[in-house]
């Protein structure tokens, strides 16, 4: 073993010393490592990030055909029995009882169209149930205008991701009532995430009112120490800094009145989830 290693360095100073005094061979061997290297770096994200090639269509994210405006709001998978769930919200300008159509296909077997069950809560919401084959990737949910109209803008894909959606292995098909309750929770969930968020706006822009009167009040005290010009000067830093003050007042104000509807909403939709229940 030790005569093998030793043979190994031998060799190994041979070529070192080869490369060295052949200057042409010297740059070929430094060119193919920075090669190397190069095209390690094009692929690490590859390698080390496994949503590179992730294929999944943003949450809450409108997408529009020509009539109807769409939201994947949620999407839920059981990994023990195969059923998927998708939360869909639909804004259509049509007055149509079933106003879009479903196609669910697995990335693997695109020819296939997967049965659904599309269950209408509203004119707004609809949840699509499928089951997925066991060995599945990715799938693309096609929600299309129901309106027997041939235009080239009234479908829009949703595509889902084996690694990006919700595990839920209680998940089961739901009654309307039950779908519908769901629903609610979901968006209320979602209003109280909005309504943190805009706390946290308002929180900042009193944090920066606060640094803005401490800015003016340093302004107002050098004033004592300065010629004519140098107050006319401080006088127009102080406009622009109390002007700056009132423009955040205004955007608090807002960011309130919009905080206090969303917290009116969450107490209709609470009334709304009570009353399925008492039918």
């Amino acid at each position: 073993m030790e005569k093998s290693y030793q043979d190994i360095e031998v060799k190994t100073k041979e070529l070192l010393k080869k490369v060295r005094n052949n200057k042409s061979s010297f740059y070929c061997f430094i060119t193919f490592f920075l090669f190397l290297g190069f095209m390690f770096f094009l692929n690490s994200n590859k390698i080390f990030n496994k949503d590179f090639d992730m294929m999944s269509t943003e949450l809450n994210k409108k997408a529009y055909t020509t009539n109807t405006n769409l939201e994947l709001k949620n999407r839920e998978f059981n990994a023990m029995t195969g059923l998927v769930q998708f939360n869909l919200k639909v804004e259509n300008k049509l007055i149509l009882e079933e106003p879009i159509k479903v196609e669910l296909r697995e990335k693997s077997n695109p020819s296939k169209i997967i049965e659904t069950n599309l269950v209408k809560l509203s004119d707004e919401d609809y949840v699509v149930y499928g089951i997925l084959p066991k060995k599945w990737s990715a799938v693309s949910l096609t929600v299309t205008e129901n309106n027997n109209a041939t235009t080239s803008n009234n479908s829009i894909k949703f595509y889902s991701d084996m690694r990006d959606i919700k595990i839920n292995n209680e998940l089961v098909e739901m009654d309307k009532d039950s779908l519908n309750a769901s629903v609610i929770t979901n968006e209320i969930s979602s209003l109280n995430e909005e309504i943190n968020k805009t706390i946290a706006l308002i929180a900042d822009k009193i944090k920066s009112i606060k640094s803005f009167e401490e800015k003016v009040k340093t302004l107002e005290e050098d004033k004592k120490y300065q010629i004519d010009s140098e107050k006319i000067k401080s006088d127009s830093e102080i406009q622009n800094v109390k002007t700056s003050i009132e423009t955040l007042r205004s955007e608090i104000k807002k960011l309130d009145e919009k905080k206090m509807e969303r917290e009116k909403k969450i107490v209709k939709l609470e009334e709304k989830k009570s009353d399925i229940f008492k039918k």
